[in-house]
C-alpha cells in the first residue's frame, strides 16, 4: 500500500460512495448574453453566479458505432421569460456548455470539472412553463471546418507520390 497519498484521500479509499456530482449549466446566446444555470440551488463558482433555474440535459449517449444522440436540454420558462430571445433567433446556434464538478471541488471553488459543449440546433416545444430544445455536438452541422489531411509517406507507406 502507498504512504505518499494525502490525509484526505487515504481517509476515503474505502468509501462505497463516491462524491456527487454537481451539474451547471452555461447558455451563450448568439448576440453575447450568458445564461448560468444550476439545476438545484443558486451556486457561486469560480466567481460567476449559477441561478437556480430547473432544468435537465437528457439523452447525453453514444452507440457502439461512435453515433452520438442528439440530446434534449428542458429548461424551465417561467411566464416566457426565455420567449423573446427565441423568437428573435438569439438561441439559434447558441453554446450550451454542461459542467461536471464534484461537490467538494465545488466547495473549495476549485477548477476541476469536466466540461462538455453543445450547439443548440432547433427548438422542439416552447410554451409558458418549458422550453425544449435539442442539441448537436460542436462538430456536427454545417458551420464548421476541419482541418486538411496530408496522406504521404512515411506515415502511410501505401501512398506513392508521382
Amino acid at each position: 500500500m502507498r504512504t505518499d497519498l494525502p490525509a484526505n484521500i487515504t481517509d476515503t479509499q474505502h468509501d462505497l460512495a463516491p462524491d456527487s456530482l454537481v451539474k451547471l449549466f452555461k447558455l451563450e446566446l448568439t448576440t453575447g448574453p450568458i445564461f448560468r444555470l444550476s439545476p438545484q440551488i443558486q451556486v457561486t463558482w469560480q466567481g460567476d453566479q449559477y441561478d437556480d433555474v430547473p432544468c435537465v440535459l437528457t439523452e447525453v449517449t453514444q452507440d457502439a458505432d461512435g453515433k452520438m444522440a442528439r440530446p434534449k436540454f428542458t429548461f424551465a420558462n417561467p411566464g416566457g421569460l426565455f420567449t423573446a430571445d427565441i423568437y428573435n433567433g438569439q438561441l439559434d446556434n447558441a453554446t450550451l456548455t454542461r459542467y461536471r464538478i464534484l461537490k467538494a471541488d465545488l466547495d473549495a471553488d476549485r477548477d476541476f470539472k469536466i466540461t462538455e459543449s453543445f450547439r443548440i440546433s432547433r427548438i422542439m416545444q416552447l410554451n409558458n412553463s418549458l422550453a425544449t430544445v435539442e442539441l448537436r455536438d460542436v462538430l456536427d452541422g454545417h458551420q464548421f471546418k476541419l482541418p486538411a489531411r496530408a496522406y504521404f509517406p512515411p506515415e502511410f507507406p501505401h501512398v506513392k507520390l508521382r
